[in-house]
Order: structure tokens, then sequence, then C-alpha cells
């Protein structure tokens, strides 16, 4: 995936728009789009003025995979009282 695409995907899990992103980077909405667009180089500095406005840091955009963190959303398995497994509640009750 690309840089890009990955810190549009980034963005979108925080619910931020591209216009915020935009003026925390004190860029264009057009500038910033053609990063998320990846028809501009990112610079490591911005690199990691974009992971600072997005609360994260340079390793989770490089290694970000969406697959990952939709899969771990989607198979909690722990709760406050036990493990759900095959979809019943176990432990203690």
């Amino acid at each position: 995936m690309s840089i890009g695409k990955k810190i549009k995907q980034l963005r979108e899990l925080r619910n931020f728009t591209q216009s915020y992103m935009a003026e925390k980077l004190n860029l264009s909405l057009g500038g910033y789009g053609k990063i998320e667009r990846d028809e501009t180089e990112v610079t490591i500095t911005r690199l990691q003025e974009i992971a600072e406005v997005l609360d994260t840091d340079l390793g989770t955009i490089l290694n970000f995979d969406s697959k990952q963190i939709f899969n771990q959303y989607n198979n909690k398995t722990a709760t406050a009282n036990g493990v759900v497994q095959y979809q019943q509640i176990i432990g203690d009750q």
C-alpha cells in the first residue's frame, strides 16, 4: 500500500478531514490532497509532521496495514468477565 493511502486511512480512522490536516500542516487543501493521492513525494520531515497531527509515529504510518486493524477490531475475544468463544461468554460468571 502506498504512503498516501496509508495516511488517508489513518486520517479517516481519526475522523479528520483533509481540510483539517491541510490547516494543521500549513498546506493548501490541494497540496494535502496530492500527498494522499501520491502525486507528490513526502519528505521525512513532512511525514513526521503528519504523524504528529495524527497522534502517531513514523513506524505506525510506514507499517500501517488496514487489514490488520480491522481484523483486530472484528476478532475481539476478551471480555471483562471471561472470553468470548463460539459466540458464548465463558469464564468468570
